[in-house]
């Protein structure tokens, strides 16, 4: 008879392991998928300041996506303007 109580209790012991242990995993899950969007946007970000930086370091890159090509240069107004449209827009395409 104390066999058998030992024996459920070893059971009732493994069980309640068990239980921890899926709970333990779903939280380690839950934590990378939390790590992996926090470096997806932090990678992201990084690449839109990198793009940004090369467009105003080198305004001739801007001018090739004009109609007029490279003949016309941007003033530093209307550079900011087309980074500004061309991050708002990488957002909401990521947003989407």
């Amino acid at each position: 008879m104390r066999t058998f109580r030992y024996l459920d209790l070893a059971r009732a012991l493994i069980q309640v392991l068990a239980v921890a242990g899926l709970l333990g995993l779903v939280v380690q899950l839950r934590e990378a998928n939390t790590t992996a969007k926090r470096d997806a946007y932090n990678r992201s970000v990084d690449a839109a300041l990198l793009n940004a930086r090369l467009v105003l370091d080198n305004p001739d890159l801007a001018c090739v996506f004009k109609p007029e090509g490279t003949e016309r240069q941007l003033e530093l107004s209307e550079l900011w303007a087309f980074l500004y449209i061309e991050m708002t827009l990488d957002s909401h395409e990521r947003l989407w």
